[in-house]
């Protein structure tokens, strides 16, 4: 795991169960997945973590998308 990954989560036990970018479309219970995917998903074994802003930015939106996932779009300034 990356150390920015065990930042995030205290080095608990997780996987990357979708990375971003282009992937094989999914049928779910809510229907079919995009094929690009914009995020990135880890799953922690059903194990609830507490998850924390990793930047400064300001959240526009959130809530859940017509394929049943949850999603939280932020808005932040990037700077060298």
């Amino acid at each position: 795991m990356s150390d920015l990954a065990n930042l995030i989560f205290h080095n608990a036990k997780t996987r990357i169960s979708s990375p971003y970018g282009k992937r094989k479309v999914m049928n779910t219970s809510a229907g079919k997945t995009s094929g690009f995917h914009s995020g990135v998903d880890y799953a922690t074994y059903d194990v609830k973590l507490p998850q924390y802003a990793i930047e400064n930015g300001t959240v526009l939106t959130a809530g859940r998308a017509s394929d049943g996932a949850n999603y939280v779009w932020v808005s932040y300034v990037f700077q060298l």
